[in-house]
């Protein structure tokens, strides 16, 4: 994911994103390049988050990367597991994670994720699971 990218090599993934001419939350397909230093002119080939978390969810271990088609999002790859993302409505908080940042990746509200998860206040800690839609 490129927020793995942005982990393994110490760029930010709001640069990395626009080096890469990329919306945020897209993700580059499996060997598609990104750029870390240089901008680029066009962006790679993306899927959607969703996208992206629906490979996931059905990827098992070891299995070969299949091929894909951007345009359409379908036959969207399998991506190797994870264990940021639990299924589909739930997502493990990160260390750097704040209630926005999770809104605003799964494109919702902090109030709604507040309510989802009967919060009372703004704070999360890495390692807790939020629901993120219903």
């Amino acid at each position: 994911s490129m927020h793995d990218v942005s982990q393994k090599t110490g760029v930010k993934m709001r640069d990395l994103y626009a080096k890469n001419v990329m919306r945020m939350n897209e993700q580059a397909y499996p060997g598609e390049p990104i750029y870390l230093q240089e901008k680029k002119t066009a962006p790679p080939r993306v899927m959607s988050y969703a996208e992206f978390l629906s490979a996931q969810n059905k990827s098992t271990p070891n299995k070969p990367l299949g091929d894909a088609t951007a345009s359409t999002g379908n036959n969207v790859p399998d991506l190797p597991g994870s264990n940021i993302i639990i299924n589909a409505s739930e997502y493990q908080v990160q260390q750097s994670d704040t209630l926005y940042s999770i809104a605003k990746k799964f494109g919702t509200s902090i109030e709604e994720l507040k309510t989802i998860n009967n919060l009372n206040g703004t704070d999360v800690r890495a390692g807790q699971t939020l629901v993120v839609s219903k």
